[in-house]
Order: structure tokens, then C-alpha cells, then sequence
């Protein structure tokens, strides 16, 4: 930042009168109030940011093609993934990312995805059909 010191500030200059020991408090204060400042507008810029971050993740689950799979489709798709061996698959194929998480929906051992992992709609759905027990 330019002041009227900043020059002095890579020396080794020492302050020589009151008058000039004055003009840095007050641009020290100067910068204080500015970066206090700063680190609100920062703040409330983080906290902005991570609400639309909530909201556009909300709002993009709407239009997932998923989501108007209708209930019988989507049941009978879940006993037929059931059929598919998980054995040839590589250990980072064997899971899938929960949507909204960091964890992950573990392939059971038959190669089953537990898809009452996934989201309450899907749990509900496995649920509901006794085909899945």
C-alpha cells in the first residue's frame, strides 16, 4: 500500500519527531479499520457463496432425469443390478459417491448396491419392494 512512510519501511528508519510518530498511528489505525473491514466483507462473502453453493446443488437435483424414473421402473432396476457380480470389479469401481456426501455407498460382497443408501426416495422404493430382502 502507498503512504507517505511506506518508503521508509524497507530501511532501517527510526520515527525523529512526535508530528511523524502521529501520522503512522493514524495510518496504522487507518489500516487496522480496513482490514477489519475486509475480513467481514470476506466473511459474508464466504458465507454467500457456500448458501448458493446449497442452493444449486437443491436446485439440480429438480431436473435429475432420476428423479422421474417412476417408482416400479426404478424397483424392478434394483432387483436386476442385484444379478450383477461385483467380484470383477477394481476396489474404486466397487462404491459410488453418496450425491451430496463425501462417503461412499459400498458394494456388498454379492455385488449389491445398497440403494437405500442413496436418498430417501430410493429407500423408500428398496423399502417397499420385498424382492430386495
Amino acid at each position: 500500500m502507498s503512504t507517505p512512510y511506506a518508503h521508509y519501511s524497507k530501511t532501517n528508519y527510526s520515527v525523529g519527531t512526535d508530528e511523524e510518530k502521529g501520522g503512522i498511528n493514524l495510518l496504522i489505525s487507518a489500516i487496522s479499520l480496513m482490514m477489519g473491514d475486509i475480513r467481514a466483507i470476506s466473511a459474508t462473502l464466504t458465507h454467500l457463496y457456500k448458501s448458493l453453493t446449497r442452493s444449486h446443488k437443491a436446485h439440480l437435483r429438480l431436473i435429475s432425469s432420476v428423479g422421474r424414473i417412476p417408482p416400479e421402473l426404478l424397483s424392478d432396476i434394483f432387483i436386476l443390478s442385484g444379478t450383477a457380480e461385483a467380484a470383477h470389479l477394481p476396489p474404486h469401481e466397487a462404491s459410488i459417491p453418496y450425491f451430496h456426501h463425501h462417503s461412499k455407498v459400498k458394494l456388498s460382497a454379492s455385488g449389491r448396491l445398497n440403494v437405500a443408501q442413496v436418498c430417501r426416495r430410493w429407500r423408500n422404493i428398496a423399502l417397499g419392494t420385498p424382492k430386495l430382502w
